[in-house]
């Protein structure tokens, strides 16, 4: 028997545990399929946990956050104030990396423009 695994094309063989790469070279990847054509089907990939879905989208939003810190940066070394846009943009971002829950499905926001004259 075997089972898919999640965000991999590996499969895992539930006998010994032993992971299966999706190379047609591979000895257990063969027999995989041969089982396969048997008719057999693998177990599902299991769901992944929504919390640890919704760290991952958070853990995204803390990098794009980290980035802005260098637009400030820029911006007080070249005299600019900080755009309104960029204030909104962190704003956002931190909102997302606070909150407990979320939709991890959203698209993070779109970073703004890089201010001019920085």
């Amino acid at each position: 028997m075997y089972k898919l695994l999640t965000n991999t094309t590996a499969i895992v063989r539930l006998s010994d545990g032993a992971f299966i790469p999706t190379d047609s070279a591979n000895t257990d990847y063969r027999h995989y399929l041969a089982w396969v054509a048997e008719g057999n089907a693998p177990l599902p990939a299991d769901s992944p946990d929504p919390a640890e879905v919704w760290a991952a989208y958070q853990a995204q939003a803390q990098a794009a956050l980290d980035a802005t810190d260098m637009v400030a940066l820029r911006c007080f070394k070249a005299g600019v104030a900080f755009p309104d846009a960029w204030g909104g943009y962190v704003e956002t971002l931190r909102a997302i990396v606070r909150a407990d829950s979320g939709d991890p499905a959203q698209s993070l926001p779109a970073q703004p423009d890089y201010p001019a004259g920085t």
